[in-house]
């Protein structure tokens, strides 16, 4: 009798710890959901875009393909990346193709003045951490 008890504990051990597994997983997707919603207002409301500068009659899929890069660039100062990265996340984030970077680069630089070219091919984020 014994035994089967401490087998029916231990599987309703084993039930609790997945059910709070469950609960946490459930927990971390609700976030990231609230979190990319939070983003897409920021984005349509187009508040990370400074006044001055004019972006008419841009798509929403332009428009996140902006604000990607910008936070790709923002959050990782101390790192130089290459246009082909850039370019690869801004697609995989958003389905946007960059068709001409230089352009894109352009007005990401009048969204930012901080995003800057450090040499041909090459764009990285002014900031205290910045290390090139």
């Amino acid at each position: 009798m014994t035994r089967e008890r401490t087998i029916l504990l231990k599987k309703l051990e084993k039930l609790n710890q997945y059910e709070q597994n469950v609960l946490e997983e459930i927990q971390e997707e609700r976030n990231a959901l609230k979190k990319r919603l939070k983003d897409l207002d920021y984005i349509e409301g187009r508040h990370f875009v400074p006044s001055h500068v004019t972006i008419n009659r841009t798509s929403h899929k332009k428009m996140e393909a902006y604000y990607e890069a910008t936070q790709l660039l923002k959050n990782h100062p101390e790192k130089v990346f290459l246009a082909k990265e850039i370019t690869a996340h801004v697609e995989q984030e958003t389905g946007y193709k960059i068709s001409q970077f230089a352009y894109f680069y352009k007005k990401l630089q009048e969204i930012d003045p901080n995003i800057t070219r450090i040499r041909r091919g090459c764009y990285g984020y002014k900031s205290e951490k910045s290390t090139w």
